[in-house]
């Protein structure tokens, strides 16, 4: 083979008091091997080793896979093979999906060693049934355990145990009992001085300004001092700097009075890696459950000074379009907003503390951040509709019934078709004795050469139908869209949320907008460009 034999290996904490030595990463790797060494067809092969410890199967964010499938696609894979399909995944749709249809089309072999599945021998073979029958099994499997999983974390919560791998700053996991937290005294000596430095009125900016002239470690620097070698702060790219919102979230935090606060969010759905935040009248709650940092009455005192200091706010967050959107082109933080009824404006955090990233020191005003957004956002709009009028005009050209497209594709088919006969043929006659060997594999090997440039010429056929189908599909559904707000002349949140992913704010005259629909005006343009 002049492709690598890939092994794909994974164990995930989901298979809970059950992974055994069967499932084990050594087990996984013995068993793949003693296949490989035991089939003829591998012996001169070269392999490569892919692994995932320690992550579940229920979805495909997991660095391994994502490697795997970037060698398969640079086409350096020519087999793929696990202990059982359920190492793959657990998510019926997406194994499916590549087994069944991304696999086979790229011509790469799939074998499952325990399932007795090898998808060379199963080609237009009924035993494929089995397959997605199995994926549809471990999906349950995944779902059942997931569930047991959730239901022992909440058991857990209940009862005051810490679920999670981590806890918060000023606090670390017992070594003995990892269900419990203990007071970790030089980060909790930061936590105090916070509160009195609020208690004392300094104001966020203030508290944070003092942390950094006194280079204190942030909580992302404590913890790579002190946790491991991993990097917690990526945007800053690991630089030691207190900000008000860091400062915020110390001073809400009411865990620092000893109260056990658990069940604060939840997983959006399977496999998911979002989660959603539940409202806190639904979070568990125990007082007294570990050692306090800070008093109830410090930690009360400071919430009705914040109270009272964003009791002048005008505007909630949920009614400002852009919320959430805005970052810093700079730092890569986000903007922090402060309203006021005359002159609402964005700021860059971060440039009130350090200079180093080059961020914006000046403020941009909502409205005009706002009415800049909807002129670039109304000339995106009549971009895409002037620029999809043109392609439907050439996509009523060429997509006409009995196009010259469909007629190649039914032409190669047949081609294709007669070469396989003609094998068929060939071989008979090397059967019967009318040809020599010699004289049968030369022709045979050209049969196959030609067969197989007519078949990747239908397969680009099809693709290029596929993909003009889906571009089209897609095309509709932005253009819906465009028309439900084209009538509008004012940023809403509705239209922000639908069409807008970022927005990089380097300078308050320059600004930078990730559109969510750009893949479809790309493709479409240069569906123009192609066809024009």
């Amino acid at each position: 083979m002049n492709k690598y034999i890939a092994y794909y290996l994974r164990l995930s904490l989901d298979d809970g008091n059950n992974i055994g030595e069967s499932n084990s990463i050594a087990s996984q790797r013995e068993i793949i091997k003693e296949y490989i060494y035991s089939s003829d067809e591998f012996v001169e092969a070269q392999t490569l080793e892919f692994i995932d410890d320690g992550y579940s199967g229920t979805n495909f964010n997991r660095p391994g896979i994502k490697s795997l499938l970037e060698a398969v696609k640079a086409g350096e894979i020519g087999c793929i093979i696990v202990k059982d399909l359920s190492r793959f995944g657990r998510q019926y749709l997406e194994v499916s999906k590549y087994i069944e249809q991304i696999f086979p089309y790229i011509g790469v072999r799939f074998i499952a060693v325990n399932d007795n599945y090898d998808s060379n021998s199963h080609k237009g073979a009924t035993a494929e049934i089995d397959v997605p029958v199995r994926n549809m099994i471990n999906a349950m499997y995944s779902m059942d355990i997931s569930k047991k999983v959730k239901s022992a974390k909440q058991t857990k919560i209940k009862q005051g145990i810490v679920a999670s791998a981590h806890t918060i700053y000023g606090y670390r996991k017992d070594n003995v009992d990892k269900g419990q937290i203990l007071v970790d005294e030089p980060a909790a000596a930061v936590v105090r001085k916070i509160f009195q430095l609020a208690l004392d009125g300094n104001n966020a900016f203030k508290i944070a300004e003092k942390l950094n002239n006194e280079q204190v470690p942030t909580p992302s620097a404590h913890k790579n001092n002190t946790v491991s070698n991993r990097n917690w702060n990526k945007i800053n790219k690991g630089k030691n700097l207190w900000t008000s919102a860091t400062i915020f979230r110390i001073l809400k935090d009411e865990r620092y009075t000893g109260t056990f606060i658990g069940g604060m969010s939840e997983s959006e759905k399977l496999g998911s890696n979002e989660n959603i935040i539940k409202p806190k009248e639904e979070w568990i709650r125990i007082p007294n459950s570990h050692p306090a940092v800070i008093t109830q009455e410090q930690f009360d005192m400071v919430a009705g000074m914040i109270k009272g200091n964003s009791s002048s706010r005008t505007k909630k967050a949920s009614s400002r379009p852009l919320d959430k959107k805005i970052r810093c082109g700079k730092c890569g933080h986000k903007l922090r907003y402060k309203g006021s009824v005359s002159y609402p404006f964005y700021f860059c955090d971060t440039a009130r503390y350090s200079d180093e990233h080059g961020c914006m020191r000046g403020k941009i005003r909502e409205s005009d951040l706002n009415d800049a957004v909807m002129a670039s956002l109304q000339m995106q709009i009549n971009l895409f509709l002037d620029t999809e009028k043109l392609y439907r005009m050439i996509e009523n050209k060429i997509n006409k019934p009995n196009t010259s497209t469909e007629n190649s594709a039914l032409q190669l088919e047949s081609e294709i078709k007669n070469l396989q006969a003609n094998k068929r043929k060939l071989y008979e006659s090397y059967k019967n004795k009318e040809i020599s060997q010699t004289i049968y594999l030369q022709e045979r090997e050209m049969l196959e050469k030609e067969s197989a440039i007519q078949t990747a010429a239908r397969e680009a056929l099809l693709s290029e139908q596929k993909n003009r189908k889906d571009t089209s599909e897609a095309t509709q559904k932005i253009h819906n869209k465009f028309l439900k707000y084209q009538s509008l002349t004012e940023l809403t949140k509705e239209m922000a949320d639908e069409f807008i992913e970022k927005i990089s704010v380097y300078e308050t005259n320059r600004i930078e907008i990730r559109f969510t629909f750009r893949d479809e005006l790309e493709n479409i343009m240069k569906a123009v460009r192609q066809n024009s």
